[in-house]
């Protein structure tokens, strides 16, 4: 919110937690790595996923609409098994902004537009010759082919190249060469003559519930952790 603080982003969902009656949300390894990619490539200081590795909520734990498998879709899953190519995808690309950390930190940050869709932001200190680069195609169609200090880069459409020298691509976001991974699910024989009921829980109004107190309480001493 000021020109002298870091950029934090606090929230990149990795997925969509499971809401009743919703599909399972999806997002694939290239849009969150692109995402990731150009925050840092425009000087953003840190990113925070949400979620990195999944969950289950037992019991009433959940809250409300949201499922018992919370945020499966993540990079580690509910169980805390890598999900590829999402997880390893990702790897790569942390693998690729630590070697690019000396730059990030210390580089002077510049940009250079090379056409509409395509620009290159840089980060180099001239007197320890320090340099990252990421070349970056802002087109979801076309791909392209760059000519940056010389020397000609293939950019896939929608893609970010990262440079941690400003010579070599060790990292492209829509370049996965991690193995894809599947898993089965076994029904369960336990599970098979579950009976389900349904009851209505009834919600008193605020005119049916007498004042404790004229003003607001902690919640656990309302509540004495009785009830979710």
């Amino acid at each position: 919110n000021k020109p002298n603080k870091p950029s934090l982003w606090t929230e990149n969902w990795t997925a969509q937690y499971r809401v009743f009656g919703d599909p399972p949300s999806q997002r694939s390894a290239e849009d969150i790595a692109f995402s990731v990619a150009r925050f840092f490539s425009k000087n953003g200081t840190l990113t925070n996923y949400y979620m990195y590795h999944g969950g289950t909520n037992f019991g009433r734990t959940s809250s409300i609409f949201t499922t018992t498998r919370y945020y499966d879709e993540a990079p580690l899953d509910e169980y805390g098994l890598p999900r590829d190519p999402k997880w390893s995808h990702l790897k790569d690309l942390h693998k690729a902004l630590k070697l690019s950390r000396k730059a990030l930190l210390w580089g002077v940050p510049g940009v250079q537009k090379i056409s509409k869709d395509i620009e290159v932001h840089f980060y180099e200190t001239a007197a320890t010759n320090i340099c990252a680069a990421f070349l970056t195609n802002n087109n979801f169609q076309t791909e392209a082919t760059v000519n940056w200090r010389g020397v000609d880069y293939h950019l896939p459409p929608r893609s970010i190249s990262i440079l941690p020298d400003c010579k070599t691509v060790v990292f492209n976001t829509q370049r996965v060469v991690s193995q894809l991974n599947s898993r089965n699910f076994v029904r369960s024989k336990a599970a098979n003559n579950l009976k389900w009921t349904k009851y209505v829980e009834p919600v008193p109004s605020t005119l049916q519930v007498p004042v404790n107190n004229p003003t607001p309480l902690e919640l656990y001493s309302l509540l004495k952790d009785t009830t979710d």
